[in-house]
């Protein structure tokens, strides 16, 4: 199999993108970053970097505090990685709570009106491109009412909507429980159609 080279080491975690290196299970993965071996540093970056970053651009719109952020959480899981434990959650879900405490503890220390008020964050997350004049309309007030939500909302949304993960990791990263999630989900679609519908009003 041909390998992939990486070239000055940076890794690209774009949306969308392949990797086609032969994955190791979780479970192999976390014994060798236990073992401390650098190619599982490496795997553990390209599999859940581009969780990390969804992540923590539902929380900051600067990029630079999304790739801070991002190192910040892989310098914390390699360093505690002894206290993953297999039967909590799988390391994918592991690694999402560990990016959402640090995207929120950066944000408390750097930019804390970023909790309430986030002007960018999501603007890449719906694409309006190639759309009729009212379907482009609908989606900009959405995108709109979503930037008016706490930090953790919208991170709830990204994490269901966007990232199609299952509740129950949802509810891991977010420290609840798929109950209390789609509960809140209710809420938060409420919430929205409120707010879109308000901002129809005014238009």
């Amino acid at each position: 199999m041909k390998k992939e080279k990486t070239g000055s080491g940076t890794l690209d975690f774009a949306p969308g993108c392949v990797y086609r290196d032969v994955k190791p299970t979780d479970q192999s993965l976390a014994d060798s970053l236990k073992a401390g071996k650098r190619s599982a540093y490496k795997a553990a970056m390209t599999r859940y970097g581009p969780l990390v970053v969804s992540i923590a651009a539902s929380v900051v719109s600067d990029r630079r505090d999304v790739e801070e952020i991002l190192q910040d959480t892989f310098v914390n899981l390699f360093r505690s990685i002894d206290r993953y434990n297999p039967r909590e959650a799988s390391l994918a879900t592991w690694v999402g709570r560990i990016a959402f405490n640090r995207a929120v503890d950066f944000v408390r220390r750097q930019h804390p009106e970023e909790l309430t008020d986030d002007s960018e964050a999501l603007a890449d997350m719906a694409d309006i491109s190639d759309t009729d004049p009212a379907l482009e309309s609908d989606i900009t007030l959405l995108k709109e009412a979503i930037l008016t939500l706490r930090a953790p909302e919208r991170t709830l949304l990204s994490l269901v909507y966007f990232d199609n993960m299952p509740l129950s990791d949802a509810a891991f990263i977010l420290k609840s429980n798929p109950a209390a999630l789609s509960a809140r989900l209710y809420r938060l679609r409420h919430k929205l159609s409120l707010i879109i519908h308000e901002k129809r009003k005014q238009l």
